[in-house]
């Protein structure tokens, strides 16, 4: 390696080291703004968007989960958001509209939240990239009741690289799942041994709290 080669990998390591302090700041920054304020406040100061309702749930490139929000009409005379101050690329974090009643009844509220990333905002609706483990918590109920309906018959066709196995996955867990009555054995067929191993290992890789004991 030449004193060039050696100068350019010392440049980008230390300017990943910076992004990863950067990173990690601007997350505790917002811990610490959001932790003593209430949610009207933040809405007031355009930190928060509240009292939305998911439009829809779908996988974009890489297998990641992007949650569609809106101001429910059931809710809302007016579609439009608060003055607010997220752009495209901030941090978000999903939270579920927690009442005195739900406090009684879910004692872990932390777990009824998905972090993510903005990737589209316009004056009616937002798009969160979701972490993949965090959908489990807040979006699994919507995402599980999609699925639900259409597991009679159902054919996945869509371009490459946007999701299709990740969809597979989580039909074969649910199945397998005796959160919807009894759990079923499912014959998977592939065209390839390769496409089966693939399968296989995403089955395996999922959280043990997430898998049936046909899983396990």
């Amino acid at each position: 390696m030449t004193s060039s080669d050696s100068q350019l990998s010392a440049f980008i390591d230390r300017k990943n080291e910076l992004l990863a302090r950067e990173w990690v700041a601007e997350i505790e920054r917002s811990i610490l703004l959001l932790s003593n304020r209430s949610p009207k406040l933040l809405e007031q100061k355009g930190l928060a968007l509240l009292g939305l309702g998911i439009r829809g749930v779908k996988i974009g490139l890489g297998g990641k989960t992007l949650v569609e929000l809106e101001r429910p009409s059931a809710y809302h005379t007016n579609p439009i958001f608060f003055p607010h101050m997220y752009t495209e690329r901030d941090l978000a974090r999903i939270e579920v509209n927690v009442t005195a009643k739900t406090k009684k009844q879910h004692h872990d509220i932390t777990a009824s939240t998905a972090e993510g990333v903005v990737y589209k905002v316009s004056d009616t609706r937002v798009v969160i990239v979701v972490d993949s483990e965090d959908e489990h918590h807040v979006l699994r109920r919507d995402a599980q009741y999609q699925l639900k309906r259409r597991l009679k018959s159902a054919y996945i066709h869509e371009p490459p690289v946007t999701g299709k196995t990740h969809t597979l996955i989580e039909i074969i867990r649910q199945l397998t799942s005796s959160s919807y009555g009894s759990p079923k054995r499912i014959l998977v067929c592939g065209t390839s041994n390769l496409s089966v191993d693939n399968i296989l290992e995403r089955l395996f890789a999922l959280p043990a709290s997430h898998k049936s004991s046909r899983l396990k």
